[in-house]
């Protein structure tokens, strides 16, 4: 379904092109799987992060790391097409704000009763993904012609509990870069509450050797990214009272690294950066640190309560503060 499935999925040769996003759209749901549809719609929309994941692999030096991803979703309208439409925005690299995948998700009642349907679309115009990779804050407009279905991604989910579980259909494709057809199962299978979005990729050969995923099925652990809204502050070159000041930052709580501009534009050698992190694997807190370019560790820090509103650091040469956005859930 998302972009990280995505990119084992033209590997394999398995990307076509479709008719327009229109004839596959379902109408308005209505029925008992409608509040499920819009609940599923709501917990997909936001951003979500597996920085924690990532941090915690490379604190205890795993073996087989997580990648850093981040997702960030919001609706889209499309003209000329009905129905709950999702844009994806994907980076990683451990670079948030640098996009490599952009698709959108279609919502529409599923096969079975109780089911959701999600279809995955990449969109086909690499001007698009340019354009949004210049500037990740630039608004996306596409056409259904843009649009190109990305076979075997497509998602059933169904209420779990106080979650919903996903699964791709199992799909076969053709391993490429091989003289000879090798047939190939790509399975994703997906986990989503109101604060955290897991995915598992497997793709395995004609004797169910494993050829891409983890062996062990740890699954990717993204959390949901509250919005902050951060000011910093440092103090000019020579001088003792006069300060360089940064206003209106929009940051995240997973991980996002922000570097100090002076108000002529200049970058510094000071970035700050916002988490949500266990110590020691165990106690959760949310962090704000302080870097300076070539040294690993932060020169100062402080924590709070994960659910708190505002947190900050003042050694009077620099400061930074940040406050969650109105509407964000505590």
């Amino acid at each position: 379904m998302r972009a990280r499935a995505l990119t084992i999925v033209p590997c394999l040769a398995m990307l076509m092109a479709v008719p327009a996003l229109a004839a596959a759209q379902a109408p308005a749901p209505s029925g008992p799987a409608s509040g499920d549809l819009a609940l599923l719609e709501r917990w997909l929309t936001g951003e979500f992060d597996n920085f924690q994941q990532f941090y915690e692999a490379k604190e205890t030096k795993a073996a087989q790391p997580h990648q850093r991803v981040h997702l960030a979703i919001a609706p889209i309208a499309v003209s000329g097409i009905e129905g709950r439409l999702l844009l994806v925005k994907e980076s990683a690299l451990n670079e948030p704000d640098r996009i490599q995948g952009l698709h959108i998700y279609s919502l529409e009642t599923g096969p079975a009763d109780g089911q959701v349907l999600l279809r995955v679309y990449a969109v086909a115009d690499p001007g698009i993904l340019a354009g949004i990779t210049e500037d990740p804050a630039k608004p996306v407009a596409v056409t259904p012609a843009q649009l190109t279905l990305v076979p075997d991604a497509s998602v059933t989910w169904r209420r779990d509990g106080d979650a919903f579980a996903g699964v791709t259909a199992p799909g076969a494709g053709t391993a490429a870069g091989s003289s000879a057809a090798k047939r190939v199962q790509l399975t994703s299978t997906y986990r989503l509450t109101a604060d955290e979005f897991w995915f598992a990729d497997r793709v395995t050969g004609e004797a169910g050797t494993l050829l891409s995923g983890r062996a062990d099925g740890v699954p990717f652990k993204l959390m949901r990214a509250r919005q902050f809204s951060c000011f910093a502050a440092m103090l000019k070159e020579g001088t003792t009272d006069k300060y360089d000041g940064m206003l209106n930052v929009a940051m995240h709580d997973q991980g996002k690294l922000v570097r100090f501009r002076t108000e002529d534009g200049r970058d510094t050698k000071y970035t700050f950066e916002l988490s949500q992190l266990r110590y020691g694997q165990k106690v959760p807190v949310m962090k704000l640190a302080l870097y300076e370019d070539g040294k690993e560790q932060a020169f100062t820090y402080s924590w709070a309560e994960t659910t708190s509103r505002k947190i900050g650091v003042n050694l009077r040469w620099i400061q930074v503060g940040c406050s969650l956005k109105a509407g964000e859930r505590e």
